[in-house]
């Protein structure tokens, strides 16, 4: 062979050599080295950026609340129409959450911390909306108070002549009162002014109970759906640093002691307390994973499952949602049904339909989660009212995950609590009332990552991923081209 013959033949071993070279790196060696930067990265490591992101959030969550005003109030008392509701809102208000307390135990790879919460109103991101807007609603702490003495054994008879004084400083039309957002929200309705009130008395030893209900310093009740988490915590959580196996990162290994919660039904794994907690996530997430999610808010476990890809900011995630039937009380979830709250008909012997769950052993109160709007609830029960709009984008509880990293991209929690309104024995102003489940309020608590922090995740870990792929591919599109063209002429020439 001639010296331009061997240079051909060597042109094409180096591509060959290119595109083996180019595969080892591009699909072993580079993959290796970023898949153990990124898991340094993303556990939970003292004095690290990731530390104290996990232990502060570096933004405010929105914690954006619907209001359901009751339009027809006087109709529903007489019987002759169903209820019907307009969303008022969002009333936004900025969350801020900080974890104090936390300790480490490197034997067992774990981080044990309680999590605080504030909460401010955002004028701004409310719009048109204020804490001084009124108007009626179904009256919960009177309600609450009816099912509590129906549960009792129907002792009706006992607080019907008494009952609206319990609320005679408040604007009252049946079970329905005119309240004030602050109130209502984070105040404190404040009610049972008169203490002879005999129905008071029974309020007051169930408050002891509630979260929602707390007693003033002049003796009297006040009611508030969140006024109990400004400046509180949920309780002790134990979980995963993932120092030892990443994979494990976030993971609860118990809360307030323990890992099993006496609230649900013995049969089952309802009351089984497992996951994490919504906030982190582990790194290398397949489409394949299911994500188990612990709330305190509904004292239960719920599962994200893959719904389709999404871009955010420029950035591909995974979008995840809750199951649909992760609101049934059948099959797995049977252990749900606690029957404490009666049915629409009245009956504690049948559980709630699918969509609805009864919270009262979780709440101590007659409470009753859907998702918003009833989405994917039993049509029936969601017909006993009327002006809902259910709609899967808008109202399903879902998180957007970078798969490489775990880093959740934006997310939100969305639930909706509600009560039943029926005829009570004993009670007459509730004696016309066509039976129905009222909506009261659906929360929407959520995050994003803002351009300054999608900035970061891309240049500390997304632009490295770019990198080893442009790097792959260039050597191995370069070899191939060396290979091809220079073997096909070396094979050409060997011919002539």
């Amino acid at each position: 062979m001639n010296c331009r013959s061997w240079v051909i033949l060597i042109l094409s071993l180096v591509g060959a050599i290119l595109i083996v070279i180019g595969a080892v790196l591009g699909f072993k060696v580079l993959p290796d080295y970023v898949h153990d930067q990124i898991a340094e990265q993303v556990r939970l490591e003292d004095d690290t950026e990731q530390f104290e992101r996990w232990r502060k959030l570096p933004v405010d969550m929105a914690f954006k609340v619907y209001i359901f005003e009751i339009t027809n109030p006087e109709e529903v008392i007489a019987g002759t129409e169903k209820p019907n509701v307009k969303e008022r809102g969002p009333y936004v208000y900025n969350e801020s959450r900080e974890k104090t307390g936390i300790s480490r135990n490197k034997t067992a790879d774990t981080l044990t911390y309680k999590q605080y919460q504030q909460y401010s109103f955002n004028k701004e991101a409310s719009g048109i909306n204020t804490e001084e807007d009124e108007f009626y609603v179904l009256n919960t702490p009177l309600i609450g108070a009816f099912q509590t003495i129906d549960l009792m054994g129907g002792f009706g008879s006992l607080v019907n002549d008494v009952w609206e004084g319990a609320f005679s400083d408040h604007q009252i039309l049946g079970p329905f009162i005119k309240i004030k957002v602050k109130d209502y929200l984070f105040g404190g309705l404040v009610f049972c002014t008169d203490l002879t009130n005999s129905m008071c008395g029974l309020v007051t030893e169930t408050s002891k109970q509630m979260k929602n209900l707390e007693i003033t310093p002049e003796g009297y009740i006040s009611f508030s759906f969140f006024k109990f988490k400004q400046n509180a915590h949920d309780g002790e959580y134990v979980i995963k640093a993932g120092m030892d196996v990443v994979e494990d990162l976030g993971l609860i290994e118990n809360w307030e002691q323990t890992t099993k919660l006496d609230t649900w039904e013995d049969d089952g794994e309802c009351n089984t307390i497992r996951g994490r907690d919504s906030s982190i996530y582990p790194p290398y997430i397949e489409e394949e994973d299911e994500f188990d999610i612990y709330s305190t808010d509904i004292c239960r476990v719920v599962r994200l499952e893959y719904k389709r890809e999404e871009e955010y900011k420029g950035v591909t995630g995974q979008r995840r949602h809750l199951k649909q039937d992760t609101l049934t009380n059948t099959g797995s979830n049977s252990c749900f049904c606690t029957k404490y709250t009666a049915t629409l008909e009245g009956s504690r012997d049948e559980c709630l339909p699918n969509g609805f769950v009864d919270l009262f052993t979780c709440l101590k109160a007659s409470v009753i989660l859907s998702f918003p709007h009833f989405l994917w609830a039993d049509k029936d029960t969601a017909a006993t009212v009327t002006g809902l709009t259910p709609d899967e984008d808008k109202h399903i509880t879902f998180v957007n995950v970078e798969p490489g990293t775990g880093y959740p991209l934006q997310g939100s929690k969305r639930v909706q609590f509600n009560m039943i309104l029926r005829p009570i024995k004993g009670i007459d102003m509730t004696q016309t009332l066509t039976p129905a489940m009222v909506p009261l309020i659906w929360i929407d608590e959520g995050v994003e990552l803002t351009d300054d922090l999608i900035d970061e995740l891309d240049e500390k870990y997304l632009s490295k991923l770019v990198l080893v792929d442009a790097v792959t591919w260039t050597l191995i599109a370069v070899g191939i081209v060396l290979f091809l063209v220079f073997g096909c002429w070396f094979i050409f020439k060997k011919k002539k």
